[in-house]
């Protein structure tokens, strides 16, 4: 794999430069909207340009990311060093930043949509915001969540010290609770369709939705004790 790389050229929308033995990169072109350098030895970025819409650097040895453009949508950070993020682009939808060292999330931006943040060592999180679709936070230290928003399909925080769970959003399809504290679950969705909570306490459901028998629920998948 490359070692190095030279100029990149000023026009360049897109570069991929993953999985080779990088350890720096050069100055990046204005024009750029997509960076891929994932799978390197980088332990710093450059100045980001402002055109930059999608950041995908996760598999490398970064301990800290340069100033987020406003112009970034997608930030894919996992399996790095990181100990702490800066302020988030207020237009940011999809946040991937799993497998570091973050103690804490700063404030998410309102038009998040997918935050996917397990294997840290969060203790609690951050007010989720209204239209986020998708959460995994297992692998982390939490004892809480907090409120859902109504817009949740999907809710993955296994592995945690959680001692119960906020209420439950009407559109949640898959909740993955295993390996908690959990002693009861409260108001369960009616569109449920996947639930594994295996590994707590719990004693009983506050109500199992009447439509767990239908063809897409995977009754294996419920399981409690």
């Amino acid at each position: 794999g490359l070692t190095s790389i030279d100029d990149i050229p000023e026009n360049v929308i897109y570069l991929n430069v993953s999985w080779n033995r990088l350890t720096s990169l050069p100055i990046l072109p204005d024009s750029l909207e997509k960076l891929d350098c994932c799978n390197n030895q980088l332990t710093s970025l450059p100045q980001l340009p402002d055109s930059l819409e999608e950041l995908v650097c996760s598999y490398n040895q970064l301990m800290s990311l340069p100033h987020l453009p406003d112009s970034l949508k997608i930030l894919s950070i996992c399996n790095n060093q990181l100990t702490q993020l800066l302020p988030l682009p207020d237009g940011l939808e999809k946040l991937y930043c799993w497998d570091n060292q973050l103690t804490h999330l700063p404030i998410l931006p309102d038009g998040l949509k997918i935050l996917i943040c397990n294997h840290n060592q969060l203790t609690q999180l951050p007010p989720l915001p209204d239209g986020l679709e998708y959460l995994t936070c297992s692998n982390n230290r939490l004892t809480q969540l907090p409120p859902l928003p109504d817009s949740l399909e999907k809710l993955i925080c296994f592995d945690n010290q959680l001692t119960s769970l906020p209420i439950l959003p009407d559109r949640l399809k898959m909740l993955w609770c295993h390996n908690n504290q959990l002693t009861h679950l409260l108001l369960l969705p009616d569109r449920l369709e996947k639930l594994i909570c295996i590994n707590n306490t719990i004693k009983k459901y506050s109500y199992i939705p009447t439509n767990w028998w239908g063809t897409k629920l995977q009754i294996k998948d419920i399981m409690y004790h």
